[in-house]
């Protein structure tokens, strides 16, 4: 079965640091995911000017 997640990063003041707390360990799983191949694809979503808040 195949699906798709869309995670939006909060707007909030301490939105970055709760990101950059949790980052190794969702990168980590993303690189386990991978190896079983149960991670197809990841991107960011970026407006025109490169930035994560896509309001």
């Amino acid at each position: 079965m195949h699906f798709l997640i869309t995670a939006y990063d909060g707007k909030d003041s301490e939105a970055a640091a709760r990101r950059n707390l949790v980052r190794e360990q969702h990168l980590a799983g993303v690189k386990m995911r991978i190896k079983k191949r149960k991670h197809l694809y990841a991107a960011a979503i970026l407006d025109d000017s490169g930035n994560s808040d896509p309001s």
